[in-house]
């Protein structure tokens, strides 16, 4: 069995065009969120990751999670992977890589992020996690997943009472059409009732700028430990998986950062609190 890891990492920036419609002044390009990236990978204790789809496979393979890495072993035709997420082990290939930076999106700084011909990922980093679409091309792997690093502090008492609106970014990648997505998240917790609601939209093709509708997860449960689950739809025959996975990070919990699927869509978003 062979290993492959998904890492997310990248150090030199690249200025160039925004993929996301006007391109932006080089004169002006944003610096890359470094001491945000090293503080993450320093400190967080929690990682969130979709399903892994390969090589245009609708249905996932779900991955185990600990605290510092997600891993899966993924169907091959003719070998088997290991592949997964390690934040810490990424900080290698740090040197070799570039960011481009994409534009700004709900507020967030959009970054691809490649450090191999066949890899890219578009990923945001906040100031206590970081979340990402990563996809690896290689003719013989062909894998999409959606991951997230932060930092949970786990001595501050949940709220149980209270309302909150959080207002970030999605990316995403389409596993049949290898089409990358960005667009708007707003999500409303009400701690009280321990749900959320969560609506995605203003989607958009990064390159030719198609739009899709709304994605939307209505009274998503709200768990004491500050996971977000909703009940997973079975993949049916037209390869329909929807799930929302995600964690608050922050020591007030001001950030609201995860995972989804939405039919053939693979996604990561993250929000702070307004």
């Amino acid at each position: 069995m062979r290993a492959i890891a998904i890492l997310i990492a990248t150090l030199t920036l690249v200025a160039c065009g925004s993929r996301f419609g006007t391109d932006l002044d080089t004169a002006s390009v944003p610096e890359p969120p470094l001491d945000r990236m090293y503080r993450t990978f320093a400190t967080y204790n929690s990682v969130v990751s979709s399903s892994f789809h390969v090589l245009g496979e609708t249905q996932g393979v779900e991955p185990v999670c600990g605290s510092t890495w997600c891993a899966t072993h993924v169907p091959h035709p003719t070998l088997g992977y290991v592949v997964g997420f390690e934040g810490r082990s990424s900080a290698r290939l740090f040197g070799s890589a570039s960011w481009t930076p994409q534009g700004e999106i709900g507020g967030l700084e959009i970054w691809e992020l490649s450090y191999t011909t066949d890899s890219v990922e578009y990923g945001v980093w906040m100031d206590h996690s970081f979340f990402a679409i990563s996809t690896l091309d290689a003719v013989d792997y062909g894998i999409v997943a959606g991951a997230v690093f932060g930092r949970i502090y786990d001595d501050v008492p949940f709220p149980l009472q209270g309302t909150a609106g959080y207002d970030g970014a999605i990316v995403a990648r389409d596993v049949i059409s290898a089409t990358h997505y960005a667009g708007t998240a707003h999500l409303e917790v009400d701690f009280a009732a321990a749900s959320l609601d969560a609506t995605f939209s203003n989607i958009a093709a990064t390159d030719s700028g198609e739009t899709l509708a709304d994605i939307r997860f209505a009274q998503v449960a709200l768990l004491p430990d500050r996971h977000v689950a909703a009940v997973r739809e079975l993949p049916s025959a037209d390869g329909t998986d929807t799930y929302l996975n995600a964690r608050f990070y922050g020591p007030d919990h001001e950030e609201l950062t995860g995972v989804f699927g939405k039919d053939t869509l693979i996604g990561a978003f993250g929000a702070k609190r307004q």
